[in-house]
């Protein structure tokens, strides 16, 4: 079996990595989770990914502006620790809470904020996930490793390990396998920092080739970042 960084289109559940990335995914899986969409109530289907991060007014959860657009009607949820326990096995104990939109697609950048919105009985996940932490696309060099946690095609997190290629109009080009509801996923160094948010495919013709929106200019542009 092929190393997951020798190809784009490799994947595996979080749980079943191995090699010298099993400490950085353990560290940093339980901040990545799921993004729902309720249009009405008792009906909830998966839209993206987002990941708990720090800001001025406290934790708020990353992901991408066109899947926070989709909650301007209905209601969004955050589903955490949705992951196999096992290889084809049933999925861990779920955590979900209300999502309330913060920030979305700020001077035409593809990201969004949302703030989590307390249940009785039931904590914020500032209380039970730690945060990632935002490093700097500009420090990336070409070729250099990028992890991406995701929930594509709205399965339990899964893992994927490419490489960076380039930075450009305030968005890095890079090559993982991603795959629908992948959106706003954070697309991270080998430091566990947040370089990007996953926007999309390039082009239909190399399905490898992905953009993002970089860190460094959501973080000069985004009101609750750039205090």
């Amino acid at each position: 079996m092929r190393n997951a960084m020798d190809a784009a289109d490799e994947r595996m559940d979080v749980r079943e990595v191995t090699g010298p990335h099993r400490e950085l995914v353990a560290r940093i899986a339980p901040a990545v989770c799921q993004i729902m969409h309720c249009p009405e109530p008792g009906v909830t289907r998966p839209i993206g990914t987002g990941a708990l991060i720090r800001t001025s007014g406290g934790i708020a959860i990353l992901t991408a502006g066109h899947v926070v657009a989709i909650g301007t009607i209905g209601r969004l949820r955050a589903r955490f620790n949705y992951e196999r326990t096992s290889p084809g096995g049933a999925s861990a104990p779920s955590v979900d809470w209300d999502l309330a939109i913060a920030e979305h697609w700020v001077d035409g950048l593809d990201y969004g904020l949302a703030v989590a919105c307390d249940h009785y009985g039931h904590p914020p996940p500032q209380n039970v996930f730690a945060p990632l932490t935002l490093g700097s696309s500009g420090a990336l060099l070409p070729g250099e490793t990028l992890v991406c946690l995701h929930h594509p095609n709205g399965e339990p997190k899964q893992y994927s390990a490419g490489t960076f290629v380039a930075f450009a109009d305030s968005q890095l080009r890079y090559r993982i396998f991603t795959g629908a509801q992948s959106s706003g996923a954070p697309v991270l160094n080998l430091h566990g920092e947040v370089v990007a948010v996953h926007r999309a495919e390039v082009s239909l013709a190399d399905s490898g080739a992905k953009i993002g929106t970089a860190v460094d200019a959501i973080r000069k542009t985004s009101p609750g970042l750039g205090r």
